[in-house]
């Protein structure tokens, strides 16, 4: 489970469920929008922060321990544990 937290009241916004297993990646989108998570389910999900919809999901055949969002907003990079690196593309 991902949570999105009020950092100024402590206060749970948002609750992310999908993964079947630990999370052990996440990123946000610098315009604060949407946000993507990488777990040992072997899946990479990108969520909607407002309405905390899954938008999509990204399969890799091993768990993913970092992920990152280019700055265009238009690919996203992520590792896994089998140490290769995998670029998708976001036609959003």
């Amino acid at each position: 489970t991902l949570r999105l937290w009020d950092l100024e009241s402590g206060e749970e916004l948002c609750r992310f469920e999908g993964h079947e297993d630990w999370v052990t990646a996440v990123s946000v989108f610098a315009d604060g929008t949407r946000a993507l998570s990488g777990s040992s389910d072997e899946t990479l999900r990108l969520w909607d922060l407002e309405s905390g919809e899954e938008i999509t999901v990204f399969y890799g055949d091993s768990g993913f321990n970092c992920c990152d969002v280019a700055a265009s907003n238009d690919l996203v990079v992520a590792g896994d544990g089998a140490g290769r690196i995998h670029v998708f593309d976001l036609l959003l």
